[in-house]
């Protein structure tokens, strides 16, 4: 999709850096930083999941490590998978929009684009 938006190649390639950084880094750590200062106060486990469904490597995260008991025993996710109340289907209908999304904005986004 950032290819499709963008009219230089370098410039697309730095933007999806950029947009990768947001997600797999500030993203989760500025979520933390949140969590860490509620302190339980405000955003319950229902809030926590769905603003994790917002990034896709969180998605991507907890449908592989929290979906299967003995993977979350083996990867320290027991803890936190006391607390998801998002269903296999859900996460992997997240993760499904997560491709689909961009993917159908990608083919709008050519489709546009003069010949």
């Amino acid at each position: 999709m950032i290819s499709a938006a963008a009219k230089e190649r370098a410039g697309a390639a730095g933007l999806a850096v950029g947009v990768w950084l947001f997600f797999v880094l500030v993203y989760d750590l500025g979520l933390l930083g949140v969590l860490v200062a509620d302190h339980g106060r405000w955003l319950g486990p229902t809030v926590v999941n769905l603003l994790l469904l917002l990034d896709p490597a969180d998605v991507y995260r907890m449908l592989n490590l929290g979906t299967s008991a003995d993977v979350r025993l083996l990867s320290g996710m027991a803890g936190l998978a006391r607390d998801l109340v998002l269903s296999p289907w859900v996460l992997a209908g997240a993760l499904l929009f997560w491709v689909a999304g961009p993917l159908a904005t990608a083919l709008a986004l050519f489709r546009r684009r003069p010949a």
